[in-house]
């Protein structure tokens, strides 16, 4: 699952943006991409452990082509 909420070590989310691997880090390197600072990384991995609370009123969007 992308996010098991109080679980960040079985969360896809957390595995991915903390990956040493180059090839499975998100998001990947390139022109504007950078990798997630380790506060950023710090604040995803409590936010799960904490239980992974959704505002209300907020939707994620599918990323179109192109990733914009």
């Amino acid at each position: 699952d992308p996010i098991i909420a109080g679980n960040s070590e079985d969360s896809l989310l957390y595995r991915l943006i903390s990956s040493d691997d180059e090839d499975e880090r998100m998001p990947p390197e390139g022109k504007s991409n950078q990798p997630l600072s380790p506060l950023q990384i710090g604040l995803v991995k409590a936010w799960i452990d904490g239980g992974a609370e959704w505002p209300d009123g907020v939707e994620l969007q599918k990323a179109s082509a192109g990733g914009k």
